[in-house]
């Protein structure tokens, strides 16, 4: 039997060149398998191999789909990240406008009271007299 222009043969019965044997194709990575296999028989006194097996090329559609279902996996998985942050953001300007509010309420911001920067220490403005 002739080597495939694509793929590997491999024998699933006989010797390879007995006849019976049966060889099979299997084919590279981004190929489809047409056909089963390829038999050895005795046809009046003469011996030749039955069966057609080739490995084809796969379509654009046939390996995109994989490679699709990743991408939108991928996509979905950044969409949900950046979904949460936005969440997690507005959360966070919503604590802080509430607790500001609080403060204005109490009377706490109002008053000219400064926090020190660097000392921790809190500090009134003198008022003139």
């Amino acid at each position: 039997m002739p080597k495939p222009t694509l793929g590997f043969q491999r024998i699933i019965y006989g010797n390879g060149t007995n006849v019976g044997t049966v060889i099979a194709l299997r084919c590279p990575d981004k190929h489809k398998l047409i056909g089963d296999s390829v038999k050895c028989v005795l046809d009046a006194n003469s011996t030749h191999w039955e069966g057609e097996t080739y490995c084809k090329p796969l379509s654009f559609n046939e390996i995109s789909g994989f490679q699709l279902a990743i991408l939108v996996s991928i996509v979905s998985s950044a969409v949900i990240f950046f979904m949460s942050m936005a969440f997690l953001t507005c959360c966070l300007v919503d604590c802080i406008e509430k607790r500001k509010r609080k403060e204005m309420e109490s009377g706490e911001l109002g008053h000219g009271s400064c926090t020190g920067k660097h000392s921790g220490v809190r500090m009134s403005k003198s008022k003139p007299l």
